[in-house]
């Protein structure tokens, strides 16, 4: 774990309560998101469409974004470890994004380098995602 959120207690600032409820929802949607994108693009490697491909890969980055922002602007927590968790996880939902445009981009312009550069840092927020969903369970 690479939060300490057991140091919280049971005495949390109105901040802090709101910015684990808003995060508690952000979390559950991105993480389903992002299990709805890829279950739709192992369907999709059966057949040739990838004009769908990148329309589902399209609205998921703009989903995301959407969730980077809430997150990101909507509360300001006061504990020094929400803090924490809240850059953790505004870093990693960018370089899912990130990764998205790049494989879009690979797409787009026949790059398989490209592609596979974008897959792989998909991947690898994702897995980082993963166990900061695991480690903000704590809270709730």
């Amino acid at each position: 774990m690479n939060y300490d959120l057991s140091r919280m207690g049971k005495e949390q600032s109105t901040n802090d309560k709101a910015f684990i409820e808003m995060l508690k929802s952000s979390v559950a949607t991105a993480e389903r998101l992002i299990e709805e994108l890829e279950l739709e693009l192992l369907e999709a490697q059966g057949h040739d469409e990838l004009h769908e491909v990148k329309e589902m890969m399209n609205q998921t980055h703009q989903d995301l974004l959407y969730i980077w922002n809430k997150v990101n602007n909507d509360h300001k927590p006061d504990h020094p470890e929400l803090k924490k968790l809240q850059a953790k996880f505004v870093y990693l939902i960018g370089q899912y994004r990130l990764g998205i445009s790049t494989e879009l981009e690979g797409m787009e312009t026949g790059d398989p380098a490209r592609l596979k550069e974008g897959y792989q840092t998909s991947m690898e927020a994702r897995l980082q995602l993963q166990a900061l969903f695991e480690d903000a369970q704590e809270l709730w």
